[in-house]
């Protein structure tokens, strides 16, 4: 196992190869997945199978639906992490996350 940091705009992502292939601990910001697909693509015989997100804050997913779109792999996060920013309280918090990220 190896075990690959990618620094990204407000934290790190650690990209994971095993023999099955690669997994991907978080997906950082939307602007880190340039950097991160070039490394995934850097292993020529082996495949993005995995995205395991933490939370749903935009520094640790927020690249993972185009990862998802550019690799055809699966993403993985906490129970329920598709209702984080429901119902107002929820938009508000996005908004002040994606204030923050800025």
């Amino acid at each position: 196992m190896n075990i690959y940091e990618v620094k990204g705009l407000i934290q790190s992502t650690y990209l994971i190869e095993e023999d099955q292939g690669l997994l991907l601990l978080d997906s950082g910001c939307y602007c880190d997945h340039p950097d991160i697909l070039n490394l995934v693509n850097s292993f020529t015989s082996k495949k993005l199978q995995v995205i395991a997100l933490s939370h749903n804050h935009p520094d640790h997913c927020g690249g993972s639906e185009v990862l998802r779109k550019e690799t055809r792999c699966k993403v993985y996060g906490p129970k329920n992490i598709h209702l984080w920013y429901q119902g107002l309280k929820g938009s508000i918090t996005y908004w002040i996350d994606i204030a923050l990220t800025y």
